[in-house]
């Protein structure tokens, strides 16, 4: 579960970045090869993104199974009264 958050987080996070960086003029794989090799590196950001750079699209298996586990995650933070406001503005980007 605890991974599951930080999967969506980290993806969510990511799109975000390289389009912020896209828009401000940067072109995507510089952005790409700078976050490869710097701290923000992660196993989410060097097996997803560069599909995205590349024009595919994420596997719909991908984007379904993270919708329900983020779910899963919410409805257990639910449960528990914790709030995982991060966590809902992913879920809510993934869907």
């Amino acid at each position: 579960m605890v991974i599951e958050l930080l999967k969506g987080i980290h993806f969510v996070s990511y799109v975000e970045a390289i389009s912020l960086g896209v828009q401000a003029g940067t072109h995507p794989w510089m952005l790409y090869d700078i976050i490869s090799n710097a701290a923000g590196n992660s196993w989410i950001f060097k097996n997803y993104i560069p599909y995205l750079l590349q024009g595919k699209k994420i596997k719909d298996d991908f984007l379904n199974t993270s919708v329900q586990d983020l779910g899963t995650v919410l409805d257990t933070a639910k449960s528990l009264i914790f709030p995982l406001p991060l966590m809902v503005a992913a879920h809510q980007q993934f869907l």
